[in-house]
């Protein structure tokens, strides 16, 4: 009689032999190749085609400049710093700018410019841009008192702007007002006379008027040789004339905007006395 136990461990040895031979099979199948596919064979092998790469190999970054640089023209930046260098100085004229003044903007350049070049002007008025344009002027009365002006001067070639330099800054100076005639009135004898002051003022400033008048010491004291009085406000003379007039009268009238501005003006009055009837 056998023993069991004996058996149980002889059983199991047909499996593993089984086992290392299909490992032995796929070994072989695999070095050989198993004859499916042919490792020489490249015919399903895309090949990379140069001509059809969406990559433009000719313009690289910074072969432009590079190609100037090789030919010996200036690059972009060399130019646009170039061009800088021309416009020297950009200023505003006169130094003191009023209403009634023409602003002129007034260039000057490090070398006189090509055929191709050409400037235009932009001035600006309290941070606003005017429109772009060939004239350096701005003709007076087109901005008003204490308005803040500056210009920019623009150099474009063929149509392309190449540079651009700023002015300084100014400010719109008080106008002084102006007296522009005193018509006397004619003095036939004794009494009372009125004229007024013609006067302007270009900032349309409220004008107000004072008169400075000759006079004479009497018993210790200056006192006016004609009684004459100004209105404040309108500009207008009254004179009180008696019978001892002067032969030369002299006056100074004066005009003040309330903002600095004074203008004045010496008026003389003569009198002719008349002939004492006998």
């Amino acid at each position: 009689m056998s023993n069991p136990c004996f058996i149980k461990k002889i059983r199991p040895l047909p499996l593993i032999f089984l086992a290392a031979a299909v490992v032995l099979v796929g070994l072989v199948s695999v070095a050989c190749g198993g004859g499916e596919t042919d490792p020489t064979d490249t015919s399903d092998i895309k090949k990379y085609d140069r001509s059809k790469s969406t990559v433009n190999t000719e313009n690289e970054p910074g072969d432009e400049v590079n190609q100037s640089e090789r030919q010996g023209e200036p690059s972009d930046v060399e130019k646009a710093a170039e061009a800088g260098r021309i416009l020297k100085k950009v200023s505003l004229s006169p130094q003191k700018i009023r209403v009634d003044s023409t602003a002129a903007i007034e260039v000057e350049t490090a070398e006189p410019l090509k055929d191709n070049q050409y400037l235009t002007y932009v001035f600006w008025k309290n941070s606003k841009p005017l429109e772009e344009t060939k004239e350096a002027s701005l003709p007076p009365n087109t901005f008003k008192k204490h308005d803040i002006l500056f210009a920019d001067v623009k150099l474009y070639e063929d149509e392309q702007l190449l540079a651009k330099k700023r002015s300084d800054t100014y400010i719109v100076l008080n106008s002084p007002p102006e007296i522009e005639e005193v018509v006397l009135p004619e003095v036939k004898g004794p009494g009372t006379y009125k004229f007024t002051v013609k006067s302007k003022d270009a900032d349309n400033d409220t004008l107000t008027f004072s008169m400075e008048m000759d006079k004479q010491e009497t018993e210790g004291e200056m006192i006016p040789l004609v009684d004459a009085q100004i209105d404040a406000s309108s500009g207008e003379v009254t004179c009180i004339l008696d019978e001892n007039l002067p032969d030369l009268f002299k006056f100074t009238i004066t005009a003040s905007d309330g903002d600095g501005g004074v203008a004045q003006k010496i008026v003389s009055m003569r009198f002719f006395k008349r002939p004492v009837k006998q």
